[in-house]
């Protein structure tokens, strides 16, 4: 394991290097970009029989498009990273998606049993007690026939439990991971590790 840190600490400074190399900052590409778009679309526009005009304003807005969706992509991965950074820690930051989080999950209204809704707060704290009491009352069946089938296992049954990981198992486990969550703590998503 302390092998792949190490690689993937390297990794990181080559692809960081690599994309200062390939793909420059990414405001200055935008800009640039529009530019073109801005200059072709004109060229077309005084002259809009000319093919050549035409087919380079089609390749300036594929162009702007693209740069569009790598500005987004930076803003997206930087969001995460500042959320790293700054989550955690007493500041503005922290207390601003605390604030937005208890606007999305504040209970505003509720539907009643009896179909009708009702705002206020006092009836949507008693309903929601009452709902929760309910459903976590329900008798759980826990039978002697359950818990003597754990206990007459044989220790061949538990074997499964001790193998080797299998490069399958963790494809599967890697696949299954939402790919644009928040990094690890190596910095990268699991869109990473999907991708190569």
């Amino acid at each position: 394991m302390y092998i792949l840190v190490k690689k993937l600490q390297h990794l990181k400074i080559v692809l960081k290097d690599w994309n200062k190399e390939v793909f420059g900052p990414v405001q200055y590409c935008l800009q640039n970009s529009r530019q073109r778009l801005e200059l072709d679309q004109l060229a077309s526009l005084s002259d809009p029989s000319n093919l050549t005009f035409i087919n380079e304003a089609s390749a300036a807005k594929e162009e702007y498009l693209s740069m569009l969706r790598r500005e987004e992509s930076f803003f997206h991965q930087n969001s995460r990273q500042t959320w790293l950074m700054e989550g955690d820690r007493n500041s503005k930051f922290f207390y601003a998606s605390i604030k937005a989080r208890i606007a999305k999950n504040t209970l505003r209204k509720v539907q009643l049993d009896d179909g009708s809704i009702s705002e206020d707060p006092s009836t949507i704290k008693s309903h929601a007690i009452n709902y929760y009491r309910n459903l976590l009352n329900a008798e759980y069946q826990c039978t002697i026939q359950n818990v003597e089938a754990i206990r007459t296992q044989s220790p061949l049954d538990w074997l499964p439990l001790c193998a080797e990981v299998t490069v399958s198992e963790i494809e599967h486990v890697v696949f299954s991971m939402k790919a644009l969550r928040s990094p690890g703590p190596d910095d990268f998503s699991a869109r990473f590790f999907q991708m190569f």
